[in-house]
């Protein structure tokens, strides 16, 4: 089947039939077929010419037959012409109808990919945000550990000290004794609001990737269905997918990181398990 160009598009079949060309500018670097022949005379047009000379060369002598002969040619002609005419006219109706309907679903496309690449983009945003916000709570415990840890040493120091003291000294030790279960209680709390620090920065986490792992699996399907109409952008989707993959990479980073924070934790209260028996 004759593929129309975008230029035969705004013509009528009379002017493709007289070889005419469209009045609207041809794109650069592009080649347009046409569907004349020498000299701008369609196919059918030459032939029948041919047909017609052939058919005068055979005319008897009289006269009257020729005119009679030529008459019913010239009208066989006429009609042939006018019906291919008005075929080429209704072609050319109906793929100027389907180019146009092509154009619509063009544009439909590319809003949809618009309104995804959006989407995907504040999915992204968002999930690094709630990392960055990991992070922060992360360095917070860490801190805190160091200084639970530096607190542990200091009392520790100060229970070895009291317990060098000689009985004369027994109200003095009372007194430290106090201070020491004061600190104790203190570091306590310390801990247990560290352990809170840690969960709530776990169920953060968990809720992060819970959503980022939803979210990828909903723009997967959506990027595979439009692959099929937008082969063009794969390099883009591809550069995407990549970004992901860094970014399931750093997750899986951050949550190794919480787990050897958990193991420091249990660290810590083991070691503050025989201070608790010497209180």
């Amino acid at each position: 089947m004759y593929q129309y160009s975008p230029q035969e598009l705004t013509l009528t079949p009379l002017q493709i039939a007289m070889g005419q060309e469209s009045d609207q500018p041809k794109q650069a670097g592009t080649k347009t077929k046409t569907r004349t022949r020498k000299n701008n005379k369609p196919a059918i047009l030459e032939s029948q010419e041919q047909a017609t000379v052939q058919a005068v060369k055979q005319m008897p002598a009289d006269p009257y037959g020729f005119l009679s002969n030529a008459e019913n040619l010239l009208h066989g002609f006429i009609e042939n012409l006018q019906s291919d005419m008005n075929k080429e006219e209704g072609d050319w109706r109906v793929a100027h109808s389907e180019w146009q309907q092509a154009e619509t679903e063009w544009h439909n496309t590319q809003k949809i990919w618009e309104q995804t690449k959006s989407s995907l983009s504040h999915t992204i945003n968002k999930t690094r945000k709630s990392l960055i916000r990991v992070v922060i709570q992360n360095r917070s415990l860490t801190k805190q550990i160091s200084e639970l840890v530096t607190q542990n040493e200091r009392l520790t120091k100060q229970i070895a000290t009291l317990t060098a003291l000689n009985s004369e000294e027994s109200h003095l030790l009372e007194n430290e004794r106090a201070l020491l279960n004061k600190q104790a209680q203190s570091l306590m709390d310390l801990l247990s609001k560290a352990e809170q620090n840690y969960n709530t920065a776990k169920g953060n986490y968990d809720k992060a990737k819970a959503g980022y792992q939803s979210t990828i699996g909903k723009q997967q399907q959506m990027i595979s269905h439009l692959e099929q109409q937008l082969t063009q952008k794969d390099s883009e989707i591809l550069t995407l997918q990549t970004a992901l993959i860094e970014l399931t990479e750093q997750v899986e980073g951050w949550s190794m990181m919480l787990g050897n924070l958990q193991d420091n934790a249990t660290w810590l209260n083991s070691q503050l398990k025989p201070l608790e028996t010497r209180l």
